[in-house]
């Protein structure tokens, strides 16, 4: 708890402009450009996200993010089937296609490897150079010390957006096999790269439980922001 505490207090805090870069000019972006403000729902590729038909409460969200191999075909029922935004990290069990070309599209991988060296990557796999790079080797250090170990790519994205905005929902994360498989969808990805699920589902687990994210919809206020998420963590500290 006390690690959660002091790496809230120190994102909350932080610079977010210094976080991502355009591919193509090398500059840094403006957080609010790749990630608007408004609610979230951010989805997970785990089988469990098929245990319920919320296709339709997904799309309703102002931003919808989606990750790596992610399928909408035969699953939109339970997925829904709208993308804003799409993250990748471009590695070799990634798959070559790219699900929604017109998404805003964004490559996170934990490796401490150069700027050009991930431009490379995603170019290499996607043949597309319209994308962002997260690049931020303080804030990277900073989640896998939380997670002690490699993150999962959703998590990086729930820790950044629930410790910026207020409204941010998740679907499909399990942090683990459900049904002996990774993901709702057909694949044979073997799921090691380092992380940590047992760490990370009980991070997953705090977070929700005090309402950091998975709140209901009704409860949302959107006309607060930022300021308020700021007295948001600080209750979020003095609980633990």
């Amino acid at each position: 708890m006390n690690n959660l505490r002091t790496f809230y207090r120190i994102l909350s805090q932080f610079n977010y402009d210094t976080i991502f870069f355009d591919a193509k000019t090398g500059k840094n972006i403006e957080f609010k450009k790749i990630f608007p403000t408004g609610s979230y729902s951010i989805i997970g590729n785990s089988s469990s996200i098929l245990n319920n038909k919320n296709g339709k409460i997904i799309d309703s969200y102002n931003n919808v993010v989606r990750f790596n191999n992610y399928k909408i075909d035969k699953y939109k029922i339970y997925v829904g089937e709208k993308t804003d935004i799409w993250i990748t990290g471009a590695g070799v069990q990634a798959s070559p296609n790219i699900e929604n070309k017109n998404a805003t599209k964004i490559m996170i991988t934990p490796k401490n490897i150069s700027f050009q060296q991930k431009k490379n990557q995603f170019y290499n796999k996607y043949k597309d150079d319209n994308f962002f790079i997260f690049h931020n080797n303080f804030v990277m250090k900073l989640i896998t010390s939380l997670v002690n170990g490699t993150p999962t790519t959703g998590m990086i994205i729930i820790l950044l957006l629930s410790a910026k905005y207020n409204y941010i929902d998740t679907y499909g994360f399990s942090f683990g096999k459900v049904n002996n498989k990774y993901h709702y969808y057909n694949d044979n990805i073997i799921m090691d790269n380092g992380h940590k699920w047992n760490t990370e589902k009980k991070y997953y687990n705090l977070l929700s439980k005090q309402k950091i994210i998975n709140k209901t919809k009704k409860n949302y206020n959107i006309s607060s922001d930022t300021n308020n998420k700021l007295k948001e963590l600080k209750k979020l500290f003095i609980s633990f």
